[in-house]
């Protein structure tokens, strides 16, 4: 169990959650690894589908396209912060998920095929995420 001093604002609630310093605690996992992770996931996806729009709407001038990127923008900043992981995990958890959408979507939307290269620094970021999350 976790030990958390008080009058640090945090409380323990049993499977995945952070503790006063940032780290992860785990007791199972529950349902409680999914939220963040869609918090994650929304945030990385406003992010991609925001600078898409700007990139669309800059040489085509379209009005439209700057206001929705500013939008994408904006969900982006207030997602990425819900987790109650912390900094240091959910920023670096969610540019995982950012480089594999961003990746995605160059490749659906823009016709772009994979290197050797992109698919080896993919699987370095992948892998680096996924020691963020497991290792104690």
């Amino acid at each position: 169990m976790a030990d958390i001093p008080e009058g640090t604002g945090g409380e323990y609630r049993g499977g995945v959650d952070s503790n006063y310093r940032g780290e992860l605690v785990w007791e199972g996992w529950g349902g409680r690894l999914m939220q963040p992770f869609l918090y994650l996931f929304s945030a990385a996806l406003f992010a991609v589908g925001g600078s898409a729009l700007l990139r669309w709407g800059r040489p085509s001038g379209q009005a439209v396209g700057w206001v929705l990127g500013m939008c994408g923008f904006f969900l982006y900043s207030l997602l990425v912060n819900q987790p109650r992981w912390g900094f240091g995990l959910s920023l670096g958890l969610y540019i995982v998920l950012y480089f594999l959408m961003t990746q995605a979507a160059d490749m659906l939307f823009f016709g772009k095929t994979f290197t050797r290269r992109q698919i080896v620094s993919t699987l370095l970021i992948t892998a680096g995420g996924i020691c963020l999350l497991i290792w104690k």
